[in-house]
This record gives structure tokens, C-alpha cells and sequence, in this order.
């Protein structure tokens, strides 16, 4: 796996005046990334505004980007998700949709503790999925919750994906 190195957009996703998702703007953002010549980009990550997508658009985003963007390019796709069982199976969606990399933000509404963010979310996550690399997006003021830096010491080595 090649090491993260360069610049990252974390991208929006375009919404037209009655809601629904704005896929020309959305090519052109992808467009404007691949001019850039960026190193990645964040897909359905929270400043793409994954929890407002319906399941079905979230994935037709990530094709677009996949299929849009030069292999050069990352395609990060943020697959967090408070359900474990929810967030494998948009892991491994993306996946065999061509994300080279999944990103996972701390599950929210249990409250769950570091190490059991660690022990029920990442290490058991990561571990299914050793083909892809994995980040952790840590945002408390947005989760409420926070992955100590210990947890995630002990989770990347039980996941040198991570």
C-alpha cells in the first residue's frame, strides 16, 4: 500500500435548490480535483455530508469519483458509521467499487469508550478488510466520543492497516 503523501480534498457534495444531489457540479468538482492533480480525494465524508445520502447515492458518488478520477488518484470514502454491521457493508461496497481507502469516524450515538471503540469498531473492522487502508477520523466536537492515542496504537497493531 503507498503511503499517504500530498494534498487530499475533503470533497463537498453539491446539492441542487430542491435537495437532490447536483451531479454536474459534482463532475466538475471531480474534474477541477484531477486538473489540481491532487493526491486524493475524501468521498462521503462528513463535509460531503454522508448522513444526509441516501444509501444508494452515497454509492453512486463513489463510482463517479472512481470512474471520473485518474487511478492516480485516492479515492478516501468516509464509510463511518455508528452500526458496525452497516459500516461493513459499505466498506466492502466501496471496496468493489474501487476506493483504495476508507476512512472511519468514531461511531456516536452509543457513547461507546475508546477502547471500545477500538475493540468493537476499528480492530474488527480493519481485520476484515486487510486489502484496503483504513484512517480514523477523530471528531469529537461532532461525535461526541474520541479514540485515545493508546487505542489507537494498540488497533493499528492488530491492523498494520490502520
Amino acid at each position: 500500500m503507498r503511503p499517504f503523501r500530498g494534498i487530499y480534498t475533503a470533497l463537498v457534495t453539491p446539492f441542487g435548490a430542491t435537495g437532490e444531489i447536483d451531479w454536474e457540479r459534482f463532475d466538475l468538482l471531480l474534474d477541477a480535483q484531477a486538473a489540481a492533480r491532487v493526491d486524493g480525494v475524501v468521498v462521503g465524508g462528513t463535509t460531503g455530508e454522508s448522513p444526509s445520502i441516501a444509501r444508494e447515492e452515497f454509492h453512486r458518488l463513489v463510482r463517479r469519483a472512481v470512474e471520473r478520477l485518474p487511478s492516480s488518484v485516492d479515492v478516501i470514502v468516509g464509510a463511518g458509521r455508528s452500526c458496525r454491521r452497516e459500516a461493513g457493508d459499505l466498506i466492502r461496497r466501496a471496496i468493489d467499487e474501487g476506493a483504495s481507502t476508507i476512512m472511519l469516524v468514531d461511531p456516536s450515538y452509543n457513547a461507546p469508550s475508546s477502547a471500545e471503540i477500538r475493540r468493537e469498531y476499528l480492530g474488527p473492522l480493519t481485520q476484515q478488510h486487510p486489502e484496503v487502508r483504513f484512517l480514523s477520523y477523530v471528531v469529537p466536537g461532532r461525535t461526541g466520543t474520541r479514540i485515545l492515542p493508546e487505542d489507537l496504537a494498540l488497533a493499528r497493531e492488530a491492523g498494520p492497516n490502520l
